[in-house]
Parts: C-alpha cells; sequence; structure tokens
C-alpha cells in the first residue's frame, strides 16, 4: 500500500531570519566537518523582538508512505492452524507535528540548521518492522462443543525510533533540539576538560576515547559516521515476544438451548517467566535519550567544542558506555491472566 501527501500541515517561524544563503547577509558556518549555519542567539534571531514566535501553518506534499506486508497461513492437519506475517513500513514528511500546538510542535522538531530548514525524514510514529505469527490447536474430543484449545502466539517488533540531538543549542537558533554530527574518525570532534567547578571529572581525551567506543557499539551511529544524525532515524531494540492460550468449553444446557461456557487462562510474555531478559523492552535512557554530546561553544580555530554525558551510580561518576538498558515497567513482566465467557449458541 502506498501513499502520498497533498496537503500534508507544516509550521514556519515567520519571526525568525533565515541563512541568507545567496546574499551578503549570509550566516556564518562553523569550521571543521561540522559546518552548520551558526545564528545570532534566540533573541537576535527574531525579527521583531517584542514577538516570540510567529507560527505560519502551510500545505506540502512531499511527504509519502509505503507498507508492504506478506502473510502464510496453513492447516498441515485436522485442527492445527499456522500463521505468520512480516509488515514493513515506510513513512517520509517534513514534519510529523510533534506538540499540542503549532509553536511546540515547530520547537520539538529535530533539525541541523533550525525547524524552518527542514527535508523530507522519518516519521516517530510509525514501527518499521512487525512480525507476527500463531499455532492454534483444537485436540479433538468426542463433542465438538467440549472441546479444548491451545494457542501459541509469537510478536516480533522494533519498539520505536528516536533521533540522536545535542543536548544545548549548538547553532543557536533558539530551538535546543540540534541534530548530531556523527564523526568520520575518532579526531574529528574536540573535546574539552568535563569539570565540576575546579575540578576536573574527565579530561578531553577520556571523553575522546569513551565517545568512539560508544560510536563503535552503537548499531546507529556506526554505520552513518561522518554524517549529520537524522531525526528518528536510530531504532530501539527488537523485542520478541510469546504468549500462551489454554481454552476448554463445557456444554451448558438452559432449557432446550445448548450453550457453551468458555474457562481460559493467558500467560502474557511467558519468555519473561523463565527469564527476566527475555520480552523486555530496552531504553535509551542510560544514554541520556540521544543526548550524548553537550556543545560547549568553540575553539579559537570556530571549531566546536563538546563535553560528553555521564551518570552517577553512587558515588562514581561514568562516561556512557551503553545505548540502552532495560525498561523497569510493569508492562515487561509476565502476566496471567484469567478468563470465563459465555457463549449463547
Amino acid at each position: 500500500m502506498y501513499s502520498k501527501d497533498i496537503n500534508a500541515i507544516c509550521q514556519r517561524n515567520l519571526n525568525m531570519i533565515d541563512l541568507g544563503i545567496d546574499t551578503d547577509n549570509e550566516l556564518p558556518r562553523f569550521n571543521g566537518p561540522d559546518n552548520r549555519y551558526i545564528y545570532p542567539g534566540k533573541d537576535a534571531c527574531k525579527i521583531n523582538s517584542s514577538v516570540d514566535e510567529a507560527m505560519v501553518l502551510s500545505n506540502t506534499g512531499k511527504g509519502y508512505g509505503y507498507t508492504l506486508n506478506a502473510t502464510v497461513t496453513a492447516e498441515p492437519v485436522r485442527d492445527l492452524s499456522l500463521m505468520l506475517a512480516y509488515t514493513h513500513t515506510v513513512v517520509k514528511e517534513i514534519s510529523d507535528n510533534p506538540g499540542s500546538q503549532a509553536a511546540s510542535a515547530w520547537n520539538n522538531q529535530a533539525s541541523v540548521n533550525s525547524p524552518n530548514q527542514l527535508g523530507l525524514q522519518n516519521s516517530q510514529y510509525v514501527t518499521p518492522n512487525k512480525i507476527v505469527g500463531s499455532l492454534t490447536y483444537r485436540i479433538p474430543t468426542c463433542s465438538n462443543q467440549n472441546g479444548t484449545s491451545v494457542g501459541i502466539y509469537y510478536t516480533g517488533y522494533n519498539a520505536g525510533r528516536y533521533s540522536y540531538t545535542y543536548s544545548t543549542d549548538m547553532n543557536q537558533d533558539g530551538v535546543i533540539n540540534d541534530l548530531m554530527y556523527i564523526p568520520k574518525t575518532k579526531d574529528e570532534l574536540t573535546f574539552t576538560d568535563l569539570k565540576d567547578g575546579d575540578e576536573v571529572l574527565f579530561t578531553a581525551a577520556q571523553q575522546a576515547d569513551a565517545f568512539w567506543k560508544f560510536v563503535n557499539q552503537d548499531p546507529y551511529l556506526k554505520k552513518h559516521k561522518g554524517e549529520y544524525a537524522e531525526a528518528y532515524s536510530a531504532s530501539y531494540p527488537w523485542v520478541n515476544r510469546f504468549d500462551v492460550k489454554l481454552a476448554k468449553d463445557f456444554t451448558v444446557k438452559v432449557g432446550k438451548s445448548m450453550n457453551t461456557l468458555q474457562v481460559s487462562f493467558d500467560i502474557l510474555n511467558i519468555g519473561n517467566l523463565f527469564k527476566d531478559s527475555w520480552g523486555v523492552t530496552k531504553t535509551n535512557a542510560v544514554s541520556n535519550n540521544g543526548k550524548v554530546l553537550k556543545y560547549e561553544g568553540v575553539n579559537e580555530k570556530n571549531v566546536p567544542v563538546y563535553t560528553m554525558h555521564y551518570n552517577t551510580e553512587g558515588d562514581e561518576k561514568q562516561l556512557i558506555s551503553e545505548t540502552f538498558n532495560t525498561y523497569k515497567s510493569t508492562s515487561n513482566c509476565w502476566q496471567l491472566q484469567v478468563g470465563l465467557r459465555y457463549i449463547f449458541n
């Protein structure tokens, strides 16, 4: 299935200066491999200083999306049913409107050169890949009305997408949502000592080593070295979940009618019952939700300078070393569900 945007909604802040490309007032750029434009600061970016934003909604026809699906069903023997399906979804759009109003949707949009300068990007509201499967068997009995059914159900999917951005406003456009540049080599980015007052927590060399190790262990970053991170292009890890269902039917005679009382037992996410690391989703909270680096300014060569995010465990401070850890929630735990259903025949 293919869809094409005809009049999709996007936002533009008319109270913000433009890049000035092909004019005498073109904005300056950083030096180095990340040479994005540098705005003059949140307040200086405003055309009218007494107005925060002047949001204009417009239509665009640049977005598109498609879904590919393949489903196989089979009944190799009587009362045994098999099903397996795979769905791949791609959605590209200018803006997925990540806000409750025009201003918040504009400010929440990740970009390289400001939310006024957007191109096609992945939608954050899409499950890119998903597999579902089922195996059900109805155990033969003397009476079809008093049968027992057993089912195993599988779901595998990417648990969502996210963006790699800086934790501060690198390009000085007043929006703290700047997409990160992924270095091609370890020495492409410049770090400065990370301090707490006068105490040096981590030297520039320690951060450079730790960040390069982080890049090489990350499934998205290591494949896109030398590029700007794309909005919502990094995926959370694949999740495998199995559910099991056992249902027993009993014939109930009410007057002249023969009805059915069904008792069922469901174990949801049964893998987690046997091993606590099975069937669980991951979160990138341990890597500051994709905000791995903090922009600290420029050096004497007008090259961006960074520090790296760290976590505190007890009294020990550690530079981040992994992208994901387990999402601690009851939704990741196995669950037992008992059902009672009365069926009128």
